[in-house]
């Protein structure tokens, strides 16, 4: 794999100013996390870890919920918040994602308890801005990569 996203970046991204974002997910070892973060080697810009997500997931199946502790969130945030300390690598640290869910771990409402299924809807809803509220610019609304038509004018200002 390292051998991929290294030639990845010398022979396509490397031309553009870009940030690459992998998925290590059951990746705890944080050495082997800076071996694909560390901005000497040229691999990824930064990794998202799944250690957050995976609170309250059962061992043996995924969806059996198993309790967990405050402490234990608390570890998780500060091990990749320190990560970084001393290191040329970047992490992110995040609650849930497209595929995985803190807030309501049960893919089933029929599971949810009475208070999650109320919250439910609320917690699956992006906020909406005020009526009066003046419009967002696009590059407030999503902190994803750049959309083509803007990554296209960045390649056509480099290419003059």
């Amino acid at each position: 794999m390292h051998e991929f996203l290294r030639e990845m970046n010398q022979t396509v991204l490397d031309e553009y100013d870009t940030v690459t974002v992998g998925e290590l997910p059951h990746t705890p070892d944080t050495k082997k996390v800076l071996d694909y973060v560390s901005a000497r080697d040229k691999q990824l810009s930064m990794v998202f870890q799944f250690d957050i997500v995976d609170l309250g997931q059962g061992r043996e199946h995924k969806y059996h919920f198993e309790e967990w502790k405050l402490s234990q969130l608390k570890a998780i945030v500060a091990k990749w918040q320190q990560f970084i300390e001393g290191t040329d690598g970047w992490t992110t640290v995040f609650c849930e994602n497209h595929g995985e869910y803190l807030a309501l771990p049960s893919p089933t409402l029929d599971t949810y308890s009475p208070n999650q299924t109320k919250a439910a809807p609320s917690l699956a809803t992006p906020p909406t801005p005020p009526r009066n509220a003046p419009p967002q610019p696009s590059s407030s609304r999503s902190c994803s990569a750049p959309s083509r038509a803007r990554s296209s004018s960045t390649r056509a200002k480099r290419s003059a």
